[in-house]
C-alpha cells in the first residue's frame, strides 16, 4: 500500500473536462443551476488536500504534534471525499452516495457499520467534534454521549488511538483504534472513483455527438443567414475556436 496519492488522477480529470468544452457548455446552466462552479471547487479542493493526505506524515507518538498530524490528515480526506462525492452528484446521481453499502476497508470497527459511516466516526472522534459525540459505540439503540479524551499511540491495538468517555457516571470508557493503512485503502478506493467518473464524461460526449450527428443542420438559400445557422450550430455541436473565427470573419466580410 502506497503511503500517499498521486496528483496523476486529478491532472487527468482537469485536463478532461478543460480541453473537451462539453462540460463547461453543458453544467454551467443545467437545471437553472451552475453545475460548472461546483465541478470546480471539486477539483480545487481535491488539488488541496492531495498533499495532505500522506501517513508518512503521520506519528505514532502520544503527544500533541501526532494528534494534530492526525487531525490534518483527516480533515484533508474528509474534504477530498465530499469533493468527490460532489462529483459523482454531478455527473452521475444526484441522489446517490458511492461505495454507500460496503464495509471491507475497517476491520476493527467498535460496532457494525458501512465503511462510509466508520470514517465518520473516526472524523469525530480525532478531528471534527471530539467533545460532542454520540454513542453508537456500545448499544445501538442508544443516542446517548461520549467525548473523546487524549489520544496518540501506544494506547491500543492500532498505530493510533482515542478514549471514549461516558457520559453515564459509572460508564465504561472505550478505546477507539485505528489503522493507518485502513484510512489509505478508504480513500484512495474513493480517490480512484474518478476513474468511473471520467469514464462517464466520455460517455456523455460521445452521446452529445452522436445525437447531434443524427440532427441535420438546417438550410437557407440566404448566405448570411446560412452563416448565422453554422455559427450557431458549431457552438452547440462544441465547434473549435478555429471553426467559430472563420464562421464570424466571413459574416464580416459579408456584411460590408
Amino acid at each position: 500500500m502506497a503511503n500517499c496519492l498521486s496528483n496523476d488522477l486529478i491532472h487527468l480529470l482537469r485536463d478532461k473536462i478543460n480541453d473537451s468544452g462539453y462540460v463547461l457548455q453543458i453544467y454551467r446552466n443545467r437545471n437553472n443551476s451552475n453545475y460548472w462552479n461546483i465541478i470546480c471547487s471539486a477539483m480545487d479542493w481535491i488539488d488541496v488536500t492531495i498533499e495532505g493526505i500522506d501517513i508518512s506524515t503521520l506519528s505514532r507518538q502520544n503527544d500533541h504534534v501526532a494528534s494534530r498530524q492526525l487531525m490534518t490528515f483527516l480533515s484533508c480526506m474528509d474534504v477530498m471525499w465530499e469533493s468527490i462525492q460532489q462529483l459523482h452528484r454531478v455527473f452521475i446521481n444526484p441522489t446517490t452516495i458511492p461505495f454507500k453499502d460496503e464495509d471491507t476497508v475497517f476491520t476493527h470497527k467498535l460496532f457494525p457499520t458501512t465503511d462510509n459511516m466508520y470514517f465518520k466516526t473516526i472524523r469525530a472522534c480525532f478531528a471534527a467534534h471530539p467533545v460532542n459525540l454520540n454513542d453508537y459505540f456500545s448499544d445501538l439503540s442508544k443516542k446517548e454521549r461520549r467525548y473523546a479524551g487524549w489520544s496518540g499511540g501506544g494506547f491500543g491495538k492500532g498505530d493510533f488511538a482515542v478514549v471514549l468517555y461516558s457520559k453515564e457516571i459509572d460508564g465504561e470508557s472505550l478505546w477507539l483504534d485505528i489503522y493507518f493503512n485502513e484510512l489509505m485503502d478508504f480513500i484512495l478506493k474513493r480517490y480512484e472513483y474518478l476513474r468511473t467518473i471520467m469514464a462517464e464524461i466520455d460517455k456523455q460526449i460521445l452521446d452529445y455527438i452522436k445525437s447531434y450527428c443524427d440532427t441535420p443542420i438546417p438550410r437557407s438559400n440566404d448566405v448570411l443567414e446560412q452563416l448565422n445557422i453554422l455559427i450557431t450550430e458549431a457552438e452547440q455541436r462544441l465547434g473549435s475556436d478555429y471553426y467559430d473565427y472563420e464562421l464570424k470573419k466571413m459574416k464580416r466580410l459579408l456584411k460590408k
